[in-house]
């Protein structure tokens, strides 16, 4: 089964090994109890070569049978070029890989394979949380994980020689989660354990790390007052020159558990000319952090800092808050008083504001009441002046028929005008009723009152609206 995996791939490996003119390449693997691939790295003369990477590239996405008893199982496979563009030959010295006597296989002990969540800080019993940082350089050790298994599998993705000897074992949350840190290359590595296996975690922790590997440190802590517990790091940094610069940095867990999400950073000691035989007066920064709770809500960070330059020195302090997704800054008490004063000012100004609003909703609506009022006056009295109109019109209409009948041309063109004046004044009397009804719908008359307006200007003024 072992060797049908590793045939899946063959046409892969062997454009790796036909593009790097390589003819055999060792890489030893190690498989997770369900048959991922959790380190696969070449050894020999071809170890850290393009055509390793190449081929490690293409092992580390296999998938093998899950393995019985639920064991980290360890080969070496012997990947060798064939000319003429056949298939690759995958082999284990001595003998095959299908078959299991004779291949060079290993498994973990078993205490490797099931790592309990160890309880979380300050739970009884347990490890305290770190509430001096600068004390983290003491207490850090209470978090490592004692397991030389641990560390040989990390040395089997990673390589021997790229692991520190320190590997952190660390409760945190929400979720609950047990996260593993090993030290790679001098950079934290963060893993989470899920049953017997290891899944990587994104972090942003190595940072601006420097080179020096003088100080490492991880440990726990209790900041934000939701029952879980946050990583912290310590580091040496870049800047600084002699001791350089030590760096200090918070994460908590995303809500996923994928990723560790940095919520404080700060520094510890930054030193700069601290040589003897240095030019230039000695600069050198220290800050103490101590967490200071508050009863139900999250903690504040407060950072003593003392700054140097020479002979010459200063003390300061500052608070730093939990703002929801971080922690930040908290004002000074001059910022502080100018931010109450501006808070109060805004809240008159607001305060005017919805006063003048009210002031003015109350002049509209009792504008509106009277012109309302207005307009129920104003609309009986142009009805009644259509219906007079209206009357004297069809009056004239009737004389004009008496007077066509007669054929009495005379008296017809000398009523005409009349009727063109009457007409002319009914038109007008029309517009301002219907301006009216429409001042009444936009003052919002209650709409019975709209009905009984409809149907008068209907019976007496000839229209309905």
């Amino acid at each position: 089964a072992t060797q049908q995996v590793l045939d899946s791939v063959a046409p892969a490996i062997q454009t790796c090994l036909r593009n790097h003119r390589a003819v055999v390449v060792d890489v030893r693997m190690t498989v997770n109890p369900d048959g991922t691939v959790w380190g696969a790295r070449a050894t020999g003369k071809n170890e850290g070569t393009p055509v390793a990477s190449c081929v490690q590239s293409v092992v580390r996405h296999l998938s093998f049978p899950v393995t019985e008893g639920e064991k980290y199982v360890q080969f070496t496979a012997k990947f060798r070029r064939i000319g003429g563009g056949q298939d690759i030959e995958t082999a284990s010295a001595p003998g095959s890989l299908d078959e299991p006597s004779q291949v060079a296989t290993k498994t973990l002990p078993e205490k490797s394979l099931l790592l309990p969540m160890p309880p979380q800080c300050g739970s009884k019993d347990a490890v305290p949380c770190v509430t001096k940082f600068d004390d983290l350089r003491s207490v850090s050790g209470a978090f490592r994980l004692k397991d030389d298994a641990i560390r040989t599998l990390f040395e089997h993705r990673f390589g021997e020689g790229e692991v520190g000897d320190d590997v952190w074992s660390i409760a945190v949350g929400p979720p609950a989660t047990h996260l593993i840190i090993a030290l790679v290359k001098g950079a934290f590595v963060p893993f989470r354990v899920d049953g017997r296996r290891l899944i990587p975690v994104r972090s942003s922790v190595t940072g601006d790390a420097s080179p020096r590997i003088g100080w490492r440190l991880a440990g726990a802590v209790s900041l934000l007052s939701d029952g879980g517990r946050q990583v912290i790091f310590e580091q040496d940094g870049a800047s600084g020159s002699g001791m350089g610069q030590q760096i200090m940095s918070i994460f908590r867990l995303s809500p996923d558990g994928s990723e560790l999400v940095e919520i404080f950073a700060g520094e510890h000691e930054y030193n700069e000319n601290d040589s003897p035989d240095a030019e230039g007066p000695e600069v050198l920064r220290t800050t103490s952090y101590v967490v200071e709770d508050r009863e139900g809500q999250p903690a504040e960070i407060v950072a003593h800092r003392r700054r140097s330059f020479g002979k010459l020195s200063v003390n300061e302090t500052t608070r730093y808050t939990w703002k929801g997704q971080a922690f930040q800054e908290s004002p000074t008490p001059s910022e502080r008083a100018e931010i109450e004063k501006n808070t109060k000012a805004l809240a008159t100004a607001s305060a005017h504001a919805a006063a003048n609003a009210a002031k003015d909703t109350q002049r509209a609506e009792r504008d509106q009441r009277r012109e309302l009022s207005g307009l129920l006056k104003r609309l009986p009295t142009l009805i009644d002046r259509c219906a007079l109109i209206r009357k004297r019109y069809s009056a004239l209409q009737e004389k004009r028929s008496v007077l066509t009948k007669k054929g009495d041309l005379n008296g017809i063109n000398s009523l005409i005008p009349q009727l063109h004046s009457t007409e002319d004044d009914l038109r007008a009397v029309r517009g301002e009723i219907a301006a009216a009804y429409q001042g009444l719908s936009a003052a919002n008359a209650a709409p019975e009152v709209l009905d009984a307006a409809r149907q008068s200007i209907g019976e007496k003024c000839g229209a309905a609206r």
